[in-house]
């Protein structure tokens, strides 16, 4: 069984090993990685793909909040702000 607790997910190895599945899946899908010179770029069906995803994210970040008052995500903003620096 794989734990992805939070103790895991701050490992570096963790992180590696995700790094390393996700480069071999672009470039099996041929999205955009150059070996030569250490560079990703997105070629244009990935462009779309890309576009298409935040698209769909916004509506349901958009969607997700409809009811929060703005007050209330500010607040939540700040916590998440503080938990992120916590962690640098």
């Amino acid at each position: 069984m794989v734990d992805f607790g939070f103790a895991t997910i701050l490992r570096p190895d963790f992180w590696q090993k995700t790094v390393e599945q996700l480069l071999g899946r672009i470039v099996q899908r041929g999205i955009g990685l150059d070996r030569r010179i250490n560079l990703i770029y997105l070629t244009r069906e990935a462009q779309k793909l890309q576009d298409e995803t935040m698209a769909i994210a916004d509506k349901t970040l958009h969607e997700a909040l409809e009811t929060v008052p703005a007050d209330k995500i500010d607040v939540c903003k700040e916590v998440l702000q503080i938990v992120y620096d916590n962690l640098k």
